[in-house]
């Protein structure tokens, strides 16, 4: 059995210095998309990239709770992995406060994805 959970995760523009906080949805289906809404809470139908008119880094990755297949996912940009990515599932979960994930910096503009495994 699966255990599809949110989680969000906190960008900062490098251009204006302001953070956005955007919703994600883990289908916990290995191999699958994940699912982003930068308005509302992610769901299983809202859309599988997330794009900014400015440069932006990952700065919190914040999620729920654990689901059972799961155990992480990889970042990518343009479709294309980015290397050293990985961001696990346990260590980032709402409850512990020493949250471990990659500081990763995305150009304007570019469509960015993360792929469950």
């Amino acid at each position: 059995m699966v255990t599809a959970t949110t989680m969000s995760v906190r960008f900062r523009d490098l251009k204006t210095n302001e953070h956005k906080s955007v919703s994600g949805y883990i289908s916990d289906v290995i191999g699958t998309k994940m699912k982003w809404n930068q308005a509302g809470i992610a769901s299983a139908t809202t859309d599988d990239t997330i794009q900014f008119e400015n440069p932006v880094v990952i700065e919190d990755v914040s999620i729920l709770t654990g689901p059972t297949v799961s155990v992480g996912f990889n970042w990518y940009a343009r479709n294309t992995i980015i290397a050293s990515s990985a961001t696990l599932i346990s260590p980032n979960l709402t409850t512990n406060a020493s949250r471990s994930f990659p500081s990763i910096a995305f150009g304007a503009g570019t469509l960015i994805s993360a792929r469950e495994f």
